[in-house]
C-alpha cells in the first residue's frame, strides 16, 4: 500500500530472535495494536483490579530483571525526572491505599504506566537492532489500522448492540475512544510524512473515512490529529511530499465542510456543520447546546481543581490517589461512580498529587521534547536522515497524546496511557541508540 520508509539493508536487520527480550517487545506491540483497534473490548479483559495491562507490565518487569536490561536504562535528566515523579506519587498512592483499598491502585495507574517507558528504553538500548524492528512493525500497524478502523468504528456505533460482550461484563469486544482513533491517525499519518517513503495524494484520502467518521464526535481528538500534520510540515518546509499530502488533506477537507447531510452516527450528524461547530467550540462557545454544555462543564470543574490546589488547602499533596473527584468535587455525572477524574489527564496529576507533581509532570514533559529536539538536530547535522525523522515522528506522537489528554480522561486508562509511556520510552532508546550506534537505522556508508 506505501513503499517502504527505510532502506531495504535496514529492513532486512529489523527481525528479532526469541530471547526474553524480544518476546516481550513482541507481545507489547500485539497489545498495543489491541488497544488501538479493541479500546476497552481489550483493556477490560482480566479480573479486577488485574488486568491485560497490569499482566504486561508485571511480565516487562520481569523480563528487565531477569535480563539485566535495567542497567541499560539511560542515566540521563528525562529518567531522574520521571523517577522522581513517580517516587511522589507512589508515597501518594500508598496513603491512598490505606485509606481507601485497591481503588487507589487503579487511579493510580496514570502514573504507574510509566514503567512502560523505563522497560521500553531498557530493551531498545540493550539491544539497538530491535529500533528497526519496532519501527517496522509500527509501519504494519499503521496500514492494517488505517484500512480496518473505518470499519470497526461503524460496527461499534451502528450495530454494538449485536457485538459480543466481555465474558462478566457490558463493554463489547470492539469499543475504541474516537479521541484515541484520532490520535493514532495523526501519528501514522506523521510517520508518513516524516518518512522516505513517496506519498502520493490519493494515499492521504485514505485518511478521510476513518477523520469524517470520529471527528465529529470528539473535538480533542480533531485538534490532537490537525496538530500532528502541522509539526511535520512545519518541520519540512521544503519536502515536496508533504506538502502534496497536506494540501490534498486540508482541500479534501474543505470539500468535507461543504457537506450537510442528514447521516446521524452515535447522535452527532455526519456533515460538514458539525465539523465546523466541533472546530469552533474548541476556541469559543457555540449556540450548540450539545457542545457548549460539555464545554461549560469540564471548564468549571478545572476551576474548582485549581481553587483547591493552588490556591487551597490541597496544595502539596492534592487530594491523593483512590479519591473519587467527581464525586468529591460535586461534579456527579453517573450514579454509579465511572467518571473518576477531570476530562484533563494534566490535571489529573494536580488534582491527585497537589502542585509538586504538576511541577514534575512538566518537568517530566519538558525534558523528553529537548532531549528529543536536541537529538533531531544533531541527526540532521550529521545527515543521519533516518534518525531525523524518527524523532520527529515521535515528538508529532507524543504532542497528539497530550492534546488529547487535556480534554480526556485519556492517560488514566491502559488504552491510551500505555502507548503513551511506550513512546516515551521509545523516544528515550533512540536518543541513546542514535549517539552509540546510529548504524542500527543509517545506512552504511
Amino acid at each position: 500500500m506505501v513503499a517502504p520508509t527505510f532502506d531495504a539493508q535496514v529492513a532486512g536487520r529489523s527481525r528479532l530472535a526469541f530471547s526474553p527480550g524480544d518476546l516481550y517487545l513482541r507481545g507489547l506491540m500485539l497489545l498495543l495494536c489491541g488497544y488501538a483497534l479493541a479500546g476497552r473490548g481489550l483493556a477490560g479483559v482480566g479480573i479486577g483490579p488485574v488486568y491485560v495491562g497490569e499482566l504486561a507490565l508485571v511480565w516487562g518487569v520481569l523480563t528487565v530483571l531477569a535480563t539485566g536490561a535495567l542497567a541499560h536504562v539511560p542515566r540521563t535528566g528525562t529518567v531522574v525526572a520521571l523517577l522522581a515523579l513517580m517516587v511522589w506519587c507512589a508515597g501518594l498512592t500508598a496513603a491512598g491505599v490505606r485509606s481507601h483499598g485497591a481503588v487507589a491502585l487503579r487511579d493510580g495507574v496514570v502514573w504507574g504506566y510509566a514503567a512502560f517507558a523505563l522497560i521500553a528504553a531498557s530493551l531498545l538500548n540493550a539491544s539497538p537492532n530491535r529500533i528497526a524492528w519496532w519501527i517496522a512493525h509500527y509501519e504494519r500497524f499503521g496500514r492494517l489500522f488505517l484500512l480496518t478502523i473505518p470499519v470497526i468504528w461503524l460496527l461499534r456505533t451502528l450495530w454494538v448492540e449485536h457485538l459480543p460482550l466481555l465474558p462478566g461484563t457490558d463493554i463489547p469486544l470492539l469499543f475504541p475512544k474516537p479521541g484515541d482513533i484520532l490520535v493514532h491517525l495523526g501519528g501514522f499519518a506523521a510517520y508518513l510524512l516524516a518518512g522516505r517513503s513517496e506519498l502520493p495524494a490519493r494515499w492521504a484520502l485514505a485518511f478521510l473515512p476513518g477523520f469524517a467518521l470520529t471527528a465529529v464526535r470528539t473535538r480533542a481528538g480533531m485538534l490532537a490529529f490537525l496538530v500532528t500534520l502541522g509539526i511535520v510540515a512545519a518541520a519540512r518546509p521544503l519536502a515536496r511530499r508533504v506538502w502534496i499530502g497536506t494540501i490534498a488533506s486540508l482541500t479534501a477537507g474543505l470539500l468535507l465542510l461543504q457537506l450537510d447531510t442528514d447521516i446521524s452516527i452515535a447522535g452527532r450528524v455526519l456533515s460538514g456543520r458539525q465539523l465546523r461547530e466541533n472546530f469552533s467550540s474548541i476556541f469559543h462557545p457555540t449556540r450548540s447546546s450539545q457542545l457548549d454544555g460539555p464545554r461549560a462543564w469540564r471548564l468549571e470543574w478545572w476551576q474548582t481543581i485549581v481553587d483547591y490546589t493552588v490556591f487551597g488547602p490541597h496544595f502539596w499533596t492534592g487530594k491523593g490517589f483512590g479519591v473519587n473527584l467527581a464525586n468529591d468535587d460535586g461534579f456527579i455525572v453517573d450514579p454509579e461512580g465511572a467518571l473518576r477524574s477531570p476530562h484533563n489527564s494534566h490535571l489529573t496529576f494536580l488534582a491527585r498529587g497537589g502542585v509538586p507533581a504538576l511541577l514534575l509532570w512538566c518537568c517530566v514533559q519538558a525534558a523528553w521534547l529537548r532531549e528529543m529536539l536536541r537529538r533531531y538536530r544533531d541527526s540532521r547535522s550529521r545527515g543521519q536522515h533516518g534518525w531525523s525523522r524518527i524523532f520527529l515522528f515521535l515528538v508529532a506522537y507524543w504532542l497528539a497524546i497530550l492534546v488529547n489528554a487535556a480534554f480526556d480522561v485519556s492517560l488514566e486508562g491502559p488504552m491510551m496511557g500505555v502507548w503513551f509511556w511506550t513512546v516515551f520510552g521509545v523516544g528515550l532508546g533512540c536518543a541513546r541508540v542514535q549517539q552509540r550506534c546510529p548504524e542500527v537505522i543509517e545506512p552504511c556508508r
